[in-house]
Parts: C-alpha cells; structure tokens; sequence
C-alpha cells in the first residue's frame, strides 16, 4: 500500500494504545513486564514513548491484549489512504509548479532592471526572504504604487 506514515503519530497511538489496553485488562506495569520478561522500568518505556516493543515484543503484548499488531499501532489512523496521497502530491507538485514559475518571472523582472547597482541591491537583499517576507514586500510595494498614482492625480 502506498502512503505516508507518521512515525510519531504511530509512537503516540501504540503508546495510547499499551496503556489503555492494560488498564482495560485490568493489569499493573509489574505484570506486563514480568509476562515480557523485562523489568517494570524497560516496560515503562514503552508506555512513555521513549521506546519502542521488538516485534516479539509485539507479538505478545497483541496475544495478551488479544489485539492485532496494526490496532495496536493505530495504524488504520495513521496511513494516510492512497486517495489521500495522491492528492497530497498532487497538491505539493503543484506548489513546486508555481514556485518555479515565480522564480522564472522574478528573475525575468530582475533582468530588466537597467540600473546595474539597483539590481545588484536587490539580488543581495532579497535573496534569504521568507514567503511571509515577500508578501508583506509584494503588499508594500502596492501601497507604495498606489500613493504614487493618488500623487499624479
């Protein structure tokens, strides 16, 4: 199947889901780790997120809760579907599309600039903007043309 998977979201659901599946059963910490042969701590940790079951380690902690690996990893929450994944890309490739189109007709505009210090100025500077950057630049620069057209008038 293809998807993207969120390994943290995976983390934070078996976590969710070791816990709650204990306290469902009705068992101590001392008892899930004396059945995994591990100390209580070793086993804390898998319920803290700070580490995670070997697969055999899974498999028995499923056969005990009498759950499958893939519901105690939340994974049907997790996967995104393919549906979901396709439209994903096709959302990103299209921000890629018109990211390199600004690119092209920024440059194409930089070009144009006759005064050589002017656009040397403008490379240097405008070179490390963040797009919030560069909006706020683009709506100041519209402001500005506006101001100089209500002069003229």
């Amino acid at each position: 199947m293809n998807g993207i998977v969120d390994i943290e979201a995976v983390k934070a659901a078996l976590r969710k889901n070791l816990k709650e599946s204990r306290q469902h059963v009705g068992i101590r910490t001392l008892d899930v780790a004396f059945f995994l042969g591990m100390s209580p701590s070793a086993y804390s940790y898998y319920e803290s997120g700070r580490s995670i079951p070997t697969l055999d380690n899974l498999l028995k902690l499923g056969a005990l809760y009498n759950k499958g690996i893939d519901e105690l990893l939340g994974w049907q929450d997790i996967v995104l579907t393919n549906k979901a994944y396709n439209r994903y890309n096709a959302e990103h490739l299209h921000a890629m599309e018109r990211a390199h189109e600004y690119e092209l007709l920024y440059k194409e505009k930089l070009n144009n600039i006759t005064n050589e210090p002017l656009r040397e100025w403008i490379e240097d500077e405008l070179e490390d903007l963040t797009a919030n950057q560069v909006q706020q630049l683009r709506l100041l620069w519209e402001i500005l043309k506006l101001k100089e057209q209500e002069n003229k008038n």
